[in-house]
């Protein structure tokens, strides 16, 4: 029937069409940005390591005492286990312990044996489920604890932090639960990238998570990472995984120990949800807005494209002995486009105000005066205006009351 062709035609433009142009899009995307950037991790370690450009793939396949590790959380919106010089305002006022959403010297840590008088050095003592190990940040030099003081934000967890540790604190002592292989290899051994596991403190008897809240400035908003005795064992925020992977005494790794990057489906998935993490956490401070070197806006700022955006950035190197300068891409509005755009709206708004206040007998004086074919016309442009000004206000105005960064 008529009916249903029109509701198939409907269903074919306004919602099979735009899924298809979306998912295509992303399939460009996947085939023609292969490389690895600034801020890849915040995605999967999998995912990364089938870009150019990173040595993911010479990671030793297993891990082991001695090993030099980066640890990566299952959680969306968090990225590597980092510690970095900076303590906690309150608590025990200790090297703050977070996670970090980018490739940095803070994030290495030393997997050591609980007891280092034990180990041979002649023999390599590989990681499975069950093993005890101490993790040593390496570049201060201090050990991950769990703390019985209240977590900064989620108050109802303990505190994570790293400290000058003595041997025989069980504080310090974590233990590795192999939860699964996303390869599917139940070796019992814990494989860089693919390997899901746990972190048990042993005094306290509570897990390593991210507990999905950030830091406030002092913590420079990154993830807060805390030690919960009521969490999900299951849950994404608490399994990690070993993501680099530094140890000469155990052989390299290469492309055909780990799997292969997923299938479109599953890397649009995996990006989007990424996405969305990274979307929600931009919540900014107040009066944010009204620094200059902040880079955000306000609703009332958009219509005549009063502001730019400042959409990301790359390091590069600027040839000077200080290292290296980071570039910044700015996108500037048209202000043909957006201040024509923005007329329009006030056209349309101001004929549609116009048609509702006008008088009823000079509105039936001008369909009289009309012919059919124009008067059909005519309410056909003021359906459009209508359509059109009412969508607009619905994608503009809800933008106003957000409170967060735009």
């Amino acid at each position: 029937s008529a009916y249903a062709k029109h509701w198939g035609a409907r269903i074919v433009f306004l919602v099979v069409l735009p899924v298809s142009v979306y998912i295509a899009i992303f399939a460009i995307h996947f085939k023609v940005l292969y490389r690895d950037g600034h801020g890849g991790a915040q995605m999967s370690s999998l995912f990364q390591a089938q870009l150019e450009g990173n040595n993911f793939y010479n990671s030793p396949l297993y891990s082991a005492y001695g090993s030099i590790v980066t640890i990566k959380t299952n959680g969306h919106g968090c990225g590597l286990l980092h510690s970095h010089i900076q303590t906690y305002p309150s608590g025990s006022e200790e090297q703050q312990v977070t996670c970090y959403p980018h490739r940095d010297a803070n994030n290495y840590w030393l997997l050591a044996n609980v007891v280092p008088e034990e180990e041979d050095p002649d023999t390599i003592t590989l990681l499975g489920d069950g093993a005890l190990v101490r993790l040593f940040h390496l570049p201060t030099r201090t050990t991950l604890h769990a703390h019985d003081f209240r977590a900064p934000v989620s108050t109802s967890t303990d505190e994570v932090s790293c400290h000058n540790s003595t041997l025989g604190d069980l504080s310090d002592v974590w233990k590795v639960e192999i939860v699964k292989d996303v390869v599917g290899d139940d070796t019992g051994l814990v494989r860089s990238m693919t390997t899901l596991f746990r972190l048990r403190n042993v005094a306290r008897d509570c897990l390593l998570r991210f507990s999905g809240a950030y830091l406030p400035e002092w913590g420079f908003k990154q993830g807060e990472v805390v030690c919960d005795a009521a969490a999900d064992p299951l849950e994404r925020n608490s399994l990690w995984n070993v993501e680099q992977h530094h140890n000469e005494r155990l052989p390299p790794g290469n492309p055909e120990l780990y799997r292969p990057r997923g299938s479109v489906w599953r890397d649009l998935a995996e990006l989007n949800v990424a996405m969305w993490a990274t979307n929600s956490q931009l919540t900014g401070e107040p009066g944010a807005a009204t620094q200059p070197d902040q880079a955000v806006s306000r609703p009332h700022q958009w219509p005549l494209g009063l502001i730019g955006v400042r959409l990301t950035g790359w390091p590069k190197d600027d040839g000077n002995d200080d290292g290296m300068a980071f570039v910044r891409f700015f996108l500037a509005g048209n202000p043909v486009v957006w201040i024509g755009s923005a007329a329009g709206v006030a056209v349309v708004a101001a004929a549609a105000v116009a048609a509702a206040v006008a008088p009823r007998w000079a509105r039936a004086r001008l369909a009289d005066a009309a012919s059919d074919d124009s008067a059909d016309a005519r309410a056909d442009l003021i359906f459009t205006g209508k359509v059109g000004l009412a969508g607009w206000l619905l994608h503009y105005v809800p933008f106003w009351f957000l409170k967060r960064i735009l």
